[in-house]
């Protein structure tokens, strides 16, 4: 089990204050399970082969309370995809503060239309509360389009009901989510915490996909899933060791006929090396 790794170039800045810009040109994905670096480039879902994937796009901070992200991808045989997203956070005392959060994409076919006619607006919505060592997060999230939400890669999603095993990204799919997440530096112990999230979705249909496309046949009418996550995390705090953290998880995941019923346990071990 590797870090996904892609084979191209990615450009940055930050030379403005609060805006920082990104683009990058790619031509290959390497998955976890590999060790070479030339695989194609694949949409996860619909399997479909792309040639090259472009984006550019970036974050400006409006204000300590307000932040905005706008970008811009094409995958040139297959899709363009935009995406933007908000948040915004009010203090209402020292130890307890409220959030929102918006996000959303546009995905529509391009070029050769590899993957079949594509027009789907995928989007997410949240509000968390937290106070003390305490917060409570609530989501909605909706696939309004005949074609899952896909994406190039493993982890690429911004979307709030991505979570350990399913990305709620089905056809036509809504989604809500209750989690919990607890800190416990506020009870003498910094760098552990917890968090558990539990995600169900409903209205599932995937039968008006395009004839033609990648996603035909995939998913049938009315389906369900639901997933509970878990995680304990620890960061050790000093010593040559900071900064080294191990994270527990462990999913259930449970669906109709269109998906696999899960039950998973991660360990994951993270260290960053500064190098400059």
């Amino acid at each position: 089990m590797l870090p996904e790794t892609s084979t191209g170039f990615q450009l940055s800045s930050n030379k403005i204050d609060d805006l920082s810009l990104e683009a990058g040109h790619f031509t290959a994905f390497n998955n976890r399970n590999l060790t070479n670096s030339d695989d194609m480039l694949l949409t996860t879902f619909g399997g479909t082969e792309e040639d090259s994937v472009d984006f550019i796009g970036g974050t400006y901070k409006i204000s300590e309370k307000l932040s905005v992200k706008a970008y811009t991808s094409k995958a040139v045989n297959v899709w363009r995809q935009h995406f933007g997203s908000a948040s915004y956070t009010i203090p209402l005392t020292d130890q307890q503060s409220l959030s929102f959060g918006l996000t959303a994409y546009k995905t529509q076919d391009q070029g050769e239309a590899r993957a079949g006619k594509l027009d789907t607006t995928s989007w997410s919505a949240k509000v968390a509360y937290s106070f003390d060592a305490h917060k409570f997060t609530l989501a909605y999230q909706k696939i309004a389009g005949d074609e899952y939400f896909d994406y190039i890669g493993v982890d690429s999603v911004w979307l709030a009901n991505s979570i350990q095993y399913s990305d709620f990204n089905a056809p036509n799919e809504r989604s809500i989510q209750a989690r919990y997440d607890l800190n416990l530096a506020t009870f003498g112990i910094p760098g552990l915490s917890f968090m558990a999230p539990y995600v169900k979705g409903d209205q599932i249909d995937g039968t008006k996909a395009h004839p033609n496309g990648a996603y035909v046949n995939k998913v049938g009418d009315d389906q369900k899933e639901w997933e509970r996550d878990l995680e304990a995390k620890y960061v050790i705090q000093e010593g040559t060791a900071k900064d080294l953290s191990f994270r527990l998880r462990q999913a259930i995941h449970r669906a109709t006929s269109f998906e696999s019923d899960i039950d998973e346990v991660r360990l994951i071990i993270e260290y960053l090396l500064s190098i400059l």
